[in-house]
């Protein structure tokens, strides 16, 4: 099990550990990553906790650190199945189609950022997810 130990004196911190020692935890100092999330401490302004890191590895997976950025709403065919291929999704201005577990995968990705950092647009990737599954499993 991992802790993430803090607080605003030493004493108060080093007193916790000491009362833990029974069970052989291990002080790793300060940290500089925790559940996903960079760590930055600073003595002024305390902790900074930031996910780029996750999100860069996030884009890099899903091929997005190499496309261009543009404004587009989802039209309403935008991820229907074709054929009897099973699962697959089309690629919009081309006829390739691309697995559906890998949009899964992206969509879960963004919502365990979100859910974390973004609350106010948490909605909206959990909507985009479950009306993929929709329209797979309901034709």
């Amino acid at each position: 099990m991992i802790c993430f130990v803090t607080g605003t004196q030493q004493v108060a911190v080093d007193a916790f550990f000491g009362e833990l020692e029974e069970f052989s935890v291990k002080n790793l100092g300060r940290a500089s990553k925790f559940v996903g999330m960079r760590v930055a401490y600073d003595d002024e302004h305390g902790y900074d906790l930031d996910q780029q890191v996750m999100i860069l590895e996030m884009l890099n997976d899903h091929g997005i650190d190499k496309s261009n950025c543009v404004r587009t709403p989802i039209g309403p065919g935008w991820n229907e199945v074709r054929g009897s291929e099973g699962e697959k999704l089309p690629v919009a201005g081309s006829d390739e189609t691309i697995p559906a577990r890998k949009f899964q995968s992206l969509v879960g990705n963004l919502m365990w950022v979100v859910r974390r950092t973004r609350p106010d647009i948490h909605r909206v990737c959990s909507a985009q997810g479950g009306e993929m599954n929709a329209r797979l499993h309901c034709g």
